[in-house]
């Protein structure tokens, strides 16, 4: 009962703080309303996801109850899980788990409010960039991306996408107000979180950001573009031992090429659900997989697979009617977060593409660079950019 009356403090909380963010940033009502709506939906989402989950199991339910191939079976103590990757998941999960008894199903809905934290350092870029474009009911239109399912799904529930949702979420916000100091210490706490969840995002993220800035060069000075130029040349020669050291350490070998095929054998063999033989793909078309696969047409007879190709479908289609109506000046304008985010689904498709198998993999791992190329397509196709207040 105490674990139930705790989430209802937490989603009593939560809705408080969206109505002070609110009156804090002069938000109108039906942007409230958005913020309302969206945790509600989100909240929603955990039901889907622990009936999905329990049905057909996954590394969720193993996190919650520190078990699984990956759990350290001489633990005896909190202390004993604290590590990098799959143990920093069983430390955070231990006391709530392991001392309080709790539930998967209550561990999915405080996974959840992470997630929606996440969705609303989303928002928050919305409101503060996109105030003259395109609107439905008051409101951007763009703002629907947010409420597309399979990023919801995956952040609804016990794993590491509410984890990184909330650090990617929260280093793009603060990287849009970097002046102040409390937003520097935002990207610094995000940025340390994807590197105790998920190694080589840091490195990722960090690569993106140094490519973006070469690309606004013109903002540099020159002894700056050797340095970001050799920094991001530094970080991709490293980005093999990262890999290695953050997921793939029972390889033998560190290289690029030996790691991307034996991920690409192990999930896409006989007997592993949605997989793809992306080994016999040439490079364009395993990217061609990794951002729009399935399709409706590809539906075996399983909602969620049906639920996917849609979402694809309307992911194909947005990038396709955004890119003719893109518009190159708009660029000068653009904020430094929204010029990172087509960087950033690029370097990760890049690696994603050549070391997945798995369709269902890859709907959970591309769905939040997904929703950031939408919102910078969205940007590039504004006919009034001239309006907005660019940081």
């Amino acid at each position: 009962m105490l674990q139930y009356l705790f989430l209802f403090l937490i989603f009593a909380i939560m809705a408080i703080s969206n109505i002070r963010l609110a009156r804090k940033e002069g938000m109108p009502g039906r942007w409230l309303a958005h913020l309302q709506l969206l945790l509600v939906f989100h909240l929603g989402m955990v039901a889907v996801f622990t009936y999905y989950i329990g049905k057909s199991g996954g590394d969720s339910t193993g996190y919650w109850h520190l078990e699984g191939p990956l759990a350290n079976p001489d633990a005896d103590s909190w202390g004993d899980y604290f590590g990098i990757g799959y143990p920093f998941m069983y430390w955070l999960n231990y006391i709530p788990s392991r001392v309080l008894g709790w539930t998967w199903w209550t561990g999915n809905v405080l996974y959840a409010f992470i997630g929606f934290l996440g969705f609303r350092y989303l928002s928050l870029l919305v409101y503060d960039h996109f105030k003259h474009s395109l609107k439905l009911g008051g409101l951007p239109v763009i703002l629907l991306v947010l409420y597309f399912p399979n990023l919801h799904f995956w952040t609804a529930g016990v794993g590491k996408e509410a984890l990184c949702l909330w650090a990617i979420g929260g280093i793009l916000y603060g990287l849009s107000k970097f002046e102040g100091n409390r937003y520097k210490l935002l990207v610094l706490l995000g940025l340390c979180l994807l590197f105790m969840v998920r190694t080589y995002l840091v490195v990722i993220m960090i690569l993106a950001i140094l490519i973006t800035l070469l690309l606004d060069i013109k903002k540099q000075a020159k002894w700056k573009v050797w340095a970001i130029a050799c920094g991001s040349l530094i970080l991709m020669l490293l980005m093999p031992l990262f890999l290695w050291y953050s997921g793939f350490r029972d390889l033998e070998s560190i290289d690029i090429l030996a790691i991307s095929k034996n991920q690409l054998r192990m999930l896409s063999g006989e007997g592993i659900g949605s997989s793809v033989p992306m080994l016999e793909y040439g490079q364009f078309f395993r990217f061609l997989t990794y951002w729009f696969r399935p399709m409706v047409w590809e539906w075996s007879g399983q909602f969620f697979v049906f639920a996917a190709g849609v979402e694809n479908g309307v992911d194909l289609i947005l990038i396709i009617g955004l890119f003719i109506a893109w518009r190159w000046n708009n660029w000068q304008n653009c904020p430094f977060f929204l010029k990172l985010a087509p960087v950033l689904f690029l370097v990760s498709t890049v690696l994603y593409a050549n070391i997945l198998g798995n369709m269902g993999i890859m709907m959970r791992l591309k769905s939040p660079f997904m929703v950031l190329l939408l919102l910078f397509l969205a940007w590039m196709g504004k006919r009034d950019e001239c309006k907005e207040n660019s940081q």
